[in-house]
């Protein structure tokens, strides 16, 4: 529909304005099965998934996270080397995407967020840039998202209290 495919658009923005490779809808407050991830050089370019779910997965991994949601930490999270993930694009087609190293990182990383799991859940050896735990920069994400579209949510107290740090 438009409406998704506005609030997809809006969602790759405020990654991109917030220098991230992935943001999931509800990192933004929007209580919605969607992700977009654009890992940049190398990469397929930017990815607009709906109801993404890994359908296949092989090899370890283990390297540096952070996280657009966990601003200034950093861990050590093991991930698949390689990962199909199943999900309905912007037009409503089912498609196929297939990622290794990076992008297979940032593919489970994203899919993880819409199943409640942080980085930090399954990370070791997490590192902190300063001993506030809790940063205002998610709120900054959340203002500049509702900025771009009011017609996703307009009461920024409510999308405030629907977002779990």
């Amino acid at each position: 529909t438009p409406n998704v495919k506005k609030m997809l658009d809006r969602m790759l923005e405020t990654m991109y304005a917030s220098n991230g490779v992935g943001l999931a809808a509800p990192q933004v407050g929007i209580l919605k099965r969607a992700v977009v991830v654009d890992v940049g050089e190398g990469g397929p370019g930017p990815l607009k998934l709906i109801n993404p779910e890994i359908v296949e997965r092989s090899g370890v991994q283990n390297g540096p996270e952070g996280c657009l949601s966990c601003p200034n930490m950093w861990g050590e999270v093991r991930r698949s080397q390689y990962v199909k993930v199943k999900a309905t694009n912007p037009e409503g087609e089912e498609i196929i995407v297939e990622g290794e190293d990076f992008l297979a990182r940032a593919l489970q990383h994203e899919i993880d967020h819409l199943d409640g799991i942080l980085f930090i859940d399954t990370a070791t050896n997490i590192e902190q840039q300063r001993a506030v735990y809790i940063d205002t920069a998610i709120f900054g994400q959340i203002q500049y998202f509702l900025r771009q579209d009011a017609s996703v949510s307009n009461d920024y107290n409510d999308i405030r209290r629907q977002v779990i740090l």
